[in-house]
């Protein structure tokens, strides 16, 4: 006979870590996790030479976060959530229509990677 796991309350087999994140308490943590990700990913797409910055909200509600720059003249925008748990606004949802072609919401960094390894090779293939 096979010998049986014994799981704890939370279904996990007993002396196992879970490998799931930090449950997110508060808005401030997941806007603090967001901008965790939007630095990270401005350090990656700088790193590969494009040029990456904050945009300006001035006051337009749903404006994306970022605008990637290439060499070319060619942009993207990109719009941060904290995983699964972030949700777009009425208005992020508007701007993600209309500029479909052009946005992207990144979730995870390896999105973000995924992302710039296309703008790259879409720019080489120019």
């Amino acid at each position: 006979r096979g010998e049986r796991k014994r799981r704890g309350a939370d279904g996990e087999s007993a002396g196992q870590e879970a490998t799931r994140a930090k449950p997110i308490h508060n808005k401030h943590e997941m806007k603090q996790l967001e901008r965790e990700l939007d630095n990270k990913c401005r350090r990656y797409a700088r790193a590969k030479g494009l040029i990456m910055c904050k945009l300006e909200k001035n006051g337009h509600k749903g404006i994306p976060d970022d605008i990637i720059l290439t060499d070319e003249g060619r942009f993207w925008l990109v719009e941060f959530k904290n995983g699964d748990l972030g949700r777009l606004s009425d208005e992020q949802r508007v701007y993600e229509y209309r500029l479909s072609n052009c946005l992207s919401v990144i979730r995870y960094f390896a999105d973000f990677q995924t992302l710039i390894d296309a703008i790259l090779k879409e720019n080489q293939s120019r």
